[in-house]
């Protein structure tokens, strides 16, 4: 059975990863780069390098493995009939492979999940659902794809995060809209933050706009 938690690396550093050889002295990943993937999954997480380095060396050290490198390459190329096969074969879940196709926006996979009878809604042990997964890794037609096949726009990580605010961080207006438009509750919070804090931050006017005048609040 494959492990590898695919929705907990942004896709656009497994690139990176592999060019940096994986892991310094083959048990520990490069610190630096274990710090930018906790800062994609956890915005403004504020820990330091080496503690971000021993959280995923557990996880990313299943990269090496050659079933993970093959349903990474099927989920890479949004190869739905091999991912199919893997799951009758029992190497996957289906819940696993649509936290999997958010992150890398795999839309036919993600549908024949759906098709399935997959629950939109599974969360992986942190909370993280398909839609969180979505907007974390700013893939805008995949929560598009989420939110109007009955995703629940208010479901929270462990950590409090929503999908709304995950939206505000990456700086997606439309996505924000959209999940506003749909009942996203806009005064939540994550530890301190709350999606109105995130759009200052970011310094984004039109997104702080939108917030307001939809009932967020200072």
């Amino acid at each position: 059975m494959i492990t590898f938690a695919f929705w907990k690396i942004n896709p656009r550093y497994i690139e990176e990863f592999h060019e940096k050889g994986g892991f310094n002295d083959g048990n520990a990943i490069n610190p630096s780069l274990a710090k930018k993937i906790m800062d994609t999954i956890v915005p403004l997480n504020k820990i330091s390098e080496h503690e971000a380095a021993s959280l995923l060396t557990r996880e990313l050290v299943k990269l090496e493995e050659p079933e993970t490198r093959d349903y990474l390459s099927a989920l890479m190329g949004d190869d739905s009939e091999a991912i199919k096969e893997m799951i009758k074969s029992e190497k996957v879940s289906k819940p696993f492979v649509l936290l999997s196709a958010a992150a890398f926006n795999a839309g036919n996979t993600a549908k024949l999940m759906l098709a399935n009878e997959t629950d939109i809604n599974a969360a992986d042990p942190d909370g993280w659902t398909p839609l969180l997964v979505a907007c974390t890794h700013n893939m805008a037609d995949m929560a598009w794809y989420l939110v109007n096949n009955g995703a629940d726009i208010n479901k929270k990580s462990q950590y409090g995060t929503t999908a709304l605010m995950l939206a505000v961080a990456n700086s997606n207006f439309q996505v924000a809209q959209l999940l506003i438009q749909k009942g996203a509750l806009v005064n939540e919070r994550m530890f301190d933050y709350t999606a109105l804090r995130f759009a200052r931050d970011i310094d984004r006017q039109d997104i702080v706009e939108l917030l307001l005048t939809s009932g967020a609040t200072e």
